[in-house]
Protein backbone atom coordinates (compact mmCIF):
# COMPACT_ATOMS: atom_id res chain seq x y z
CA UNK A 1 0.00 0.00 0.00
CA UNK A 2 2.84 2.21 0.98
CA UNK A 3 4.46 1.75 -2.59
CA UNK A 4 1.32 2.28 -4.57
CA UNK A 5 0.81 5.94 -2.38
CA UNK A 6 4.65 6.59 -3.22
CA UNK A 7 4.18 5.80 -7.30
CA UNK A 8 1.06 8.24 -7.16
CA UNK A 9 2.82 10.57 -5.18
CA UNK A 10 5.94 10.85 -7.84
CA UNK A 11 3.45 10.68 -10.85
CA UNK A 12 1.80 13.41 -9.42
CA UNK A 13 5.12 15.42 -9.02
CA UNK A 14 6.18 14.61 -12.23
CA UNK A 15 2.69 15.70 -13.81
CA UNK A 16 2.72 19.05 -11.92
CA UNK A 17 6.37 19.65 -13.14
CA UNK A 18 5.51 19.15 -16.53
CA UNK A 19 1.77 21.69 -16.15
CA UNK A 20 4.27 24.28 -14.58
CA UNK A 21 6.72 24.39 -17.20
CA UNK A 22 3.94 23.68 -20.11
CA UNK A 23 1.68 26.47 -19.22
CA UNK A 24 4.45 29.11 -16.68
CA UNK A 25 6.04 30.60 -19.74
CA UNK A 26 2.67 31.14 -21.55
CA UNK A 27 1.33 32.28 -18.45
CA UNK A 28 4.07 34.17 -17.39
CA UNK A 29 3.82 36.31 -21.05
CA UNK A 30 -0.23 36.93 -21.26
CA UNK A 31 0.06 38.65 -17.85
CA UNK A 32 3.30 40.83 -18.44
CA UNK A 33 1.86 41.44 -22.15
CA UNK A 34 4.94 39.34 -24.20
CA UNK A 35 2.24 38.25 -26.66
CA UNK A 36 1.80 41.95 -27.76
CA UNK A 37 5.54 42.89 -27.27
CA UNK A 38 6.09 39.79 -29.75
CA UNK A 39 3.27 41.17 -31.92
CA UNK A 40 4.59 44.81 -32.24
CA UNK A 41 7.67 43.43 -32.91
CA UNK A 42 7.10 41.62 -35.51
CA UNK A 43 4.98 43.83 -37.33
CA UNK A 44 8.37 46.37 -37.46
CA UNK A 45 10.44 43.46 -39.09
CA UNK A 46 7.67 43.64 -41.70
CA UNK A 47 7.94 47.05 -42.23
CA UNK A 48 11.94 47.22 -42.00
CA UNK A 49 12.15 43.61 -44.49
CA UNK A 50 9.65 45.41 -46.80
CA UNK A 51 11.90 49.08 -46.92
CA UNK A 52 14.75 46.71 -47.55
CA UNK A 53 13.72 44.80 -50.36
CA UNK A 54 11.90 47.27 -52.53
CA UNK A 55 14.96 49.98 -51.31
CA UNK A 56 12.79 53.14 -51.53
CA UNK A 57 10.99 56.28 -50.13
CA UNK A 58 7.37 55.32 -48.98
CA UNK A 59 4.60 57.34 -47.96
CA UNK A 60 3.07 55.67 -44.27
CA UNK A 61 -0.18 55.17 -47.06
CA UNK A 62 1.98 52.53 -49.16
CA UNK A 63 3.40 50.49 -46.21
CA UNK A 64 -0.01 50.66 -44.35
CA UNK A 65 -1.34 49.12 -47.93
CA UNK A 66 1.39 46.74 -48.86
CA UNK A 67 2.26 45.18 -45.21
CA UNK A 68 0.02 46.20 -42.78
CA UNK A 69 -2.95 45.58 -44.02
CA UNK A 70 -5.15 44.89 -41.17
CA UNK A 71 -3.79 47.70 -39.33
CA UNK A 72 -5.44 51.28 -38.45
CA UNK A 73 -2.76 54.45 -40.19
CA UNK A 74 -2.35 55.54 -36.53
CA UNK A 75 -0.75 52.62 -35.64
CA UNK A 76 1.19 51.93 -38.76
CA UNK A 77 2.58 55.45 -38.41
CA UNK A 78 3.13 55.28 -34.36
CA UNK A 79 5.49 51.70 -35.24
CA UNK A 80 7.15 54.05 -37.84
CA UNK A 81 7.59 56.35 -35.15
CA UNK A 82 8.81 53.93 -32.82
CA UNK A 83 11.25 52.82 -35.34
CA UNK A 84 12.69 56.18 -36.19
CA UNK A 85 13.32 56.69 -32.76
CA UNK A 86 15.49 53.47 -33.12
CA UNK A 87 16.90 54.69 -35.63
CA UNK A 88 16.12 52.36 -38.07
CA UNK A 89 14.03 54.88 -40.29
CA UNK A 90 14.07 58.32 -41.43
CA UNK A 91 10.72 60.52 -41.57
CA UNK A 92 11.32 62.46 -44.84
CA UNK A 93 8.72 64.57 -44.26
CA UNK A 94 7.94 67.74 -46.93
CA UNK A 95 5.94 70.95 -45.72
CA UNK A 96 2.72 69.50 -48.42
CA UNK A 97 2.84 66.17 -46.36
CA UNK A 98 0.26 67.49 -43.33
CA UNK A 99 -1.62 64.57 -43.40
CA UNK A 100 0.48 61.27 -41.40
CA UNK A 101 -0.88 58.95 -44.72
CA UNK A 102 1.33 60.82 -46.99
CA UNK A 103 4.86 61.25 -44.58
CA UNK A 104 7.68 59.51 -46.43
CA UNK A 105 9.72 56.90 -45.22
CA UNK A 106 13.26 55.85 -46.36
CA UNK A 107 15.15 53.00 -44.51
CA UNK A 108 19.03 54.30 -43.62
CA UNK A 109 20.90 51.58 -41.58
Amino acid sequence: MKDINLITLIITNIISVLIGVLIGEPLKKLINGGYKKDKVQKNKDKIIDYLIANNNIFRTKDIKENVLNKLKMEEVYKLLKQLEDEGEVKNCRTNDEKEIKDISWIYIR
